[in-house]
Parts: structure tokens; C-alpha cells; sequence
């Protein structure tokens, strides 16, 4: 990949599997991205990934036109519907109004020869881009491998098979990553007027993938040779008319025309297909068998329901795997946290769109042997609090709640400080009813107002530690001298800052912590997507992990005073984050990494 990327993209679909990647890599690689969502509640923030994030509607020309403003290059991913042709007209239609000039789509093989629906939808949607009169490129990916997480996890995890309609034939599955990297390439080379079959390096068949993944897993994963969905009849005329496509489709697969193989991810990315092993490998962790009888059991307590969430013996306390870290001499908990910032709305406003989503990703961190949550009465405003004490309360034994006090909320995105002390006390007070608590363990200042003597403002947390409201006193956003001052008024027990390998300021604050035994909390521990992912990428594969979870296991190693929070509002992304705590990285990654901000300047 040689090119620079220099106009605007949108990625449709932003949200799915190949769009969530894409959209991170692109980021990666300094593009100014738009993403696209399918559906409302999609629109939240994601993994410290902060982009421009719209809703698409390709049944509503307004939408569509509203997207594309000021856009050039338009990745287009449609849902696989019947109404697809109509609905890739009408986002070409938008495309050339908005003076868009280029179109990425993302097809599916064997859209040119298939003659099942699915397949003639998809070169049906590919004639109009062609029609159109923009530059186009056409990406065929085969099936890809992350539909066993997404599609047939389920039935990995609860009754240790999947259900495949191969029959005697083979198939190659490609690895969404790999989809997302060659479109990377795609759009980063101008590459157009061509076409691309995206595929694994092997096909296999449907023994041969069971036995991959039953290595992977650790126990026995069998394959039935049936659709997924076998006898659940369809809700609606269009659900219906997929669920007859997919039928179609299957008789395409066990024809055996889902076994080509191509050397296009390795011609566009410069290095070979993912195997089916190594995504087994890098997605074990969802293949973990879960409490079967929480899925199907009676209405429980919140008490029950925390228990019953943490799952059988591969997943229960997997956060311990980080070790250990005392605060303020006399508080010891598992070092990575849970960052609950991302529990909130859009611009960490309002409620998540999903709220029991958001409770699900708080019992499922309890479960996973998280005993360290941060939270601030400014994420929401209070409705991170309101939804840890909805959901944890009364806590389970051990549980350190640290928040945070200091900052106003005038809009989504705006974040105004207050340091006045009678401001800190009000801030102290209602996180204290907010969380149903009666001390706070870890209360930080969250960042310095200019306006106050930072004196004050922490004398002000020093007063009411002496009131017994709060046990141990915390600093965020500051500097060494920030910190010196701090110091001089009461005993800080920690520093939360910005830190990530390429913004590495606070390399030599991390030192004077670990010196001092005061525990260091990175924020933004990915850098808001604009990573090295090249060498992250690189490392990543050679440890059979995710990039985010390298990132993770690389603050670990960076010292025993640092105590990585980092945040989600997705149970999946959550347990990848905590299973970095596993991942012991060599001295030649850890080089690796560190040499990214130098890299990088």
C-alpha cells in the first residue's frame, strides 16, 4: 500500500463486520472517515474511536444526499435484501448529486456467475455502480470467517457444534480483517475499473473446519451439515425472500463454488491470507462454552444474574491474569479495570441506545474478574453511575468504584472544568447518592480549571476525605507540576492521563510514579484510532491477538504502577479487552511498540 489517501470516505455499513475494521484502519492511516450506520442505535462511540458518525438510510434519498455531503470516495456496503439493486440506485443517484467521484463496493462471490438470488442481486447492484459514470472497484469476498462468531457462535458456545450446508464440498472463508485491509489498499491506491475476489488461503471442508476449531476451542466442535436456522419460518415477505436466497445460496455451496482461491488479499495488502487456524486462534475467546443455565433459567435476583454472568471456568476471573496493584497502600485490585465512559449516549451524552446492553457489559466485566471500575459524575451527565448502581447493587465483595468530580457537561462533546470547592463538595455529594455509597475508595479531580488555585480545588477533596467521604484522593489530566502541587495539599494515590504508544509525554510521570507507588490510569489507551496499526497489525499476528489487545498487554509491560482502564459498550469488544491480560508479549514486540512514537514524530 503506497498511496495517500487525501479525500473525505464514508464507509456504509459501518458498523458490520468489515465496516467496523475499515473504519479503524482507515483512521489508522491519517484518512478523514465518515461512518455510515445502518441503524440509530449504532451511533456511539466506540473503542476511543471518535469519528464522524452518521445515520444512512437507503430507502430515504435525504439521508442518503445528508451522508455524502462534502464526501469523495463512498465505500458502499447495502444490506443483503431484495430491495439491494434499488437501494445501491439510489445511493449512486446521491452519490453523483453530491458531486461524489468514487465508489468502493463491497460485493460477495460469485456475484458474476451465481445463479442463486444473493448472487444476482449482488451483480445486478454492481451493473448500476458500473452504469454510473463514477469510478468504481468491486471487492468479491467469499464467505468470511467471522461468521462463525457472529452467526454460528452460538451454537458453538452452548451446544458445541455449528450448522453449515457444505456436504461433501470445500470452502473458502476469508478473514473480515483481510477484507478490510485490502480495502484499505483499495482506496488508499486509487486503484479503479477493477475487481477483486477476496479469499482464505484454503478450503476446507466442513471435518476439516470442526477440527480446526475444536484445537482452537479445547474440547470436541461438531459440524451439521444444515443450515443454521433449519425449521425457525420466516417473520416477513422480505425475510421470507432471504430466507429463501440463502437456501438458494447453499446449493451453491454444495456444488463446491465456494472453493476458489485467489492471491488477491496478499496482491493488495502485501501478505498472505489469514488461515482459518489463525482466526480460530485470534477468536478462541469466543468460542468459551457459557452458563447454560443462566440463558435459559427463570427470572433472577441482580445478584444471581452478576454470578450467573460470569460464565464456566475459561472465562470467570480472566482479568487476573494482569496481576495485582495496591492503591493508596491498602486498596488491592486486579490490574485492568473497566473504563465505564463509553456506557453512555452519543458525544457521552444521555443513555446508551441500548441500556440493557450497557448493564450486560457491567455484570459480564464482574464475571470476567474485573474488580476496578472508573466512572465520572460528567458521563452522561450521571447516567454511567446511574446504570453501575442499577446494575451492581448492592456490590459485590471487593469492588473499587473510583469517579471522578471537576467537569461540566454544556453539550455532547463539550467538556467545561469547574474547580471551585463548594462545586467539588455538590459533585462529591451527588455521586455519593448517585452510586448508593456511602464513601467513594478513589475520587479524582478531573481536570485543573484555570479560573482556580489548584490548591484549593484539592484542598477541597482533602476537606472532605477528612469528613470520611472519600478514602483515597486521585488526580487526572495534570502535569509534574500539577501533580508536585497536589502533593504539597493531600496524598494522591493516582494520575489518570491521556497515554498510548504514540502520544508518550507522560513516559517520564509514569516513572515517578512507579518510584512513588502511585498508580497511573491511561485514557485513551488506543489514541483514538490514530495507532501505528501497521506494527500493531504485525504484532498482533505474529501473537494470535487483536491489535486493541496488544495495545493492552503493552501497558502492562510498561510498568507495575500503570492500571489500564480501558472502555466499551459492546460485551464482545469488553471480553477481548480483558483477555489481553493473558497475552505476555516478547521484548522484540515490546521494542516494537515502543519505537512507534518515535516512528511517528
Amino acid at each position: 500500500m503506497s498511496g495517500n489517501l487525501t479525500d473525505r470516505v464514508l464507509v456504509t455499513g459501518a458498523s458490520g463486520t468489515v465496516g467496523r475494521e475499515l473504519v479503524r484502519m482507515l483512521v489508522a492511516a491519517g484518512a478523514l472517515v465518515r461512518a455510515g450506520h445502518h441503524r440509530r442505535d449504532d451511533l456511539v462511540p466506540e473503542e476511543d474511536l471518535e469519528v464522524d458518525r452518521v445515520f444512512v438510510d437507503f430507502d430515504d434519498p435525504r439521508s442518503l444526499r445528508d451522508a455524502m455531503g462534502d464526501i469523495e470516495v463512498v465505500y458502499l456496503l447495502t444490506p443483503q435484501v431484495p430491495q439491494a439493486v434499488a437501494q445501491v440506485r439510489a445511493a449512486v443517484a446521491a452519490a453523483r448529486t453530491c458531486g461524489v467521484r468514487r465508489i468502493v463496493r463491497q460485493s460477495m462471490f460469485p456475484a458474476a456467475t451465481g445463479s442463486d438470488s444473493l448472487s444476482r442481486w449482488h451483480r445486478e447492484a454492481e451493473a448500476v455502480v458500473a452504469r454510473s459514470g463514477l469510478a468504481s472497484t468491486t471487492l468479491r469476498p467469499t464467505s468470511f470467517m467471522q461468521n462463525f462468531v457472529t452467526l454460528y457462535g452460538p451454537s458453538i458456545r452452548d451446544e458445541d457444534r455449528f450448522h453449515l450446508p457444505l456436504g461433501a464440498a470445500a470452502q473458502s472463508s476469508v478473514d473480515a480483517r483481510d477484507v478490510a485491509a485490502a480495502a484499505t489498499a483499495v482506496l488508499m491506491d486509487e486503484v479503479d475499473d477493477a475487481v477483486y475476489t477476496l479469499t482464505g488461503p484454503a478450503a476446507l471442508t466442513g471435518p476439516e473446519m470442526a477440527a480446526v476449531l475444536s484445537e482452537a476451542a479445547g474440547r470436541a466442535i461438531a459440524w451439521v451439515d444444515e443450515p443454521e436456522d433449519a425449521g425457525r419460518p420466516p417473520r416477513d415477505d422480505t425475510e421470507r425472500q432471504v430466507d429463501r436466497a440463502l437456501r438458494e445460496f447453499a446449493g451453491e455451496m454444495r456444488a463446491g463454488r465456494l472453493a476458489v482461491l485467489t492471491d488477491d488479499v496478499e496482491r493488495l495488502t502485501g501478505r498472505p491470507a489469514t488461515t482459518f487456524a489463525q482466526f480460530a486462534r485470534d477468536y478462541a475467546w469466543a468460542f468459551a462454552p457459557r452458563d447454560r443455565a443462566y440463558r435459559r433459567g427463570p427470572a433472577r435476583t441482580r445478584a444471581r444474574a452478576i454470578d450467573d454472568e460470569k460464565g464456566t471456568a475459561d472465562m470467570t476471573e480472566l482479568a487476573k491474569a494482569a496481576g495485582t496493584i495496591r492503591i493508596g497502600g491498602n486498596l488491592t485490585v486486579t490490574r485492568l479495570g473497566f473504563g465505564a465512559m463509553r456506557i453512555t449516549g452519543p458525544g457521552i451524552m444521555g443513555d446508551p441506545p441500548d441500556r440493557e446492553e450497557a448493564r450486560r457489559v457491567l455484570r459480564r466485566a464482574i464475571g470476567l474478574g474485573v474488580d476496578f471500575i472508573d466512572t465520572a459524575d460528567s458521563y452522561g451527565p450521571r447516567v454511567s453511575e446511574e446504570l453501575i448502581a442499577e446494575t451492581l447493587h448492592p456490590y459485590p465483595a471487593g469492588l473499587v468504584i473510583a469517579t471522578k468530580g471537576g467537569l461540566l457537561r454544556p453539550g455532547p462533546g463539550e467538556w467545561t472544568p469547574d474547580g471551585r470547592p463548594e462545586h467539588l463538595r455538590a459533585a462529591l455529594e451527588g455521586s455519593l447518592r448517585t452510586l448508593r455509597l456511602e464513601r467513594i475508595d478513589l475520587y479524582q479531580l478531573h481536570r485543573p480549571d484555570p479560573r482556580v488555585p489548584y490548591e484549593e480545588s484539592v484542598g477541597a477533596l482533602a476537606e472532605l476525605q477528612r469528613e470520611g467521604k472519600i478514602r483515597h484522593i486521585g488526580v487526572s489530566n495534570v502535569g509534574r507540576d500539577e501533580l508536585e502541587r497536589a502533593r504539597r495539599v493531600a496524598t494522591i494515590v493516582s494520575v489518570q492521563n491521556r497515554y498510548n504508544p504514540l502520544e508518550r509525554d507522560d513516559d517520564p510521570l509514569i516513572d515517578l510514579c512507579e518510584r512513588e507507588g502511585i498508580a497511573f490510569l491511561p485514557w485513551a489507551p488506543v489514541g483514538q484510532g490514530r495507532i501505528g496499526h501497521r506494527v500493531l497489525d504485525a504484532v498482533a499476528r505474529r501473537n494470535g491477538v487483536t491489535p486493541y489487545q496488544v495495545v493492552i498487554a503493552w501497558l502492562l509491560a510498561r510498568s507495575p504502577a500503570v492500571l489500564p482502564i480501558p472502555g466499551t459498550g459492546s460485551v464482545v469488544h469488553l471480553e477481548q479487552n480483558v483477555a489481553a491480560a493473558r497475552v505476555r508479549l516478547s521484548p522484540a514486540d515490546l521494542a516494537a511498540i515502543d519505537d512507534l512514537e518515535a516512528k511517528a514524530a
